[in-house]
C-alpha cells in the first residue's frame, strides 16, 4: 500500500514523468540554462567590480596583503573539489543514480557549479576591496572553470558508470 503522505512513488522505476517530457535531453537544456544564468550573475557582479575599482588596479601583485592570497587558495581549494566532487557524490548517491541517474547528475553539475561560483564571488570581492592583481588572477581562473565545465551526456555516462 502506498503511503498517502506522498504525493508520488519514492522509488521510481524510470526517469519517466520526472523530467518535462520525460525526455534527458529537456534536462540538458535546463543545466545549460542554469550555468549561463550562473556564468551572467558572475559576469555582471565583475564588471560592476571593475567599473567601480577602474584606475585604482594594482598590477603588480601584493604578497603582503593577505586577502588576495587567500583567495588564490579558497579559489585553488574550491576548483580542486569541484573537479573531483564527482568521486565523493557519486558514491553518496549510489543508492538512488541508477534510478534517477538525470536527477542525480542535475543536483551534481548545480552543486559543482555553486563552488566554482563561490570561488569565482570571494575572488571578486577580494578584487574590491584590495585592488590586487592577485584577486584578478583568481577570478579569471574561477570564470573560465566555470565557462568550460558544461553538462553533457557522455559525462552523465562516464559518471553514472
Amino acid at each position: 500500500m502506498a503511503n498517502p503522505n506522498f504525493a508520488h512513488d519514492p522509488q521510481p522505476k524510470t526517469t519517466q514523468g520526472f523530467f518535462p517530457s520525460g525526455n534527458s535531453k529537456n534536462t540538458f537544456v535546463l543545466l545549460r540554462i542554469i550555468q549561463i544564468a550562473l556564468m551572467s550573475g558572475v559576469t555582471l557582479f565583475s564588471a560592476i567590480v571593475f567599473s567601480r575599482v577602474g584606475d585604482q588596479l594594482i598590477w603588480t601583485p601584493d604578497f603582503k596583503n593577505p586577502l588576495p592570497l587567500l583567495a588564490l587558495a579558497f579559489t585553488g581549494i574550491n576548483l580542486a573539489v569541484a573537479t573531483q566532487f564527482h568521486r565523493i557524490y557519486f558514491k553518496m548517491t549510489a543508492p538512488w543514480a541508477s534510478l534517477r541517474p538525470e536527477s542525480t547528475y542535475m543536483t551534481f553539475a548545480i552543486l559543482r557549479w555553486a563552488l566554482i561560483e563561490g570561488a569565482a564571488l570571494f575572488s571578486a570581492v577580494c578584487v574590491l576591496i584590495t585592488y590586487n592583481v592577485l584577486a584578478i588572477v583568481a577570478l579569471a581562473i574561477a570564470m573560465s572553470l566555470l565557462i568550460f565545465t558544461r553538462a553533457s551526456e557522455e559525462e552523465l555516462h562516464r559518471l553514472i558508470k
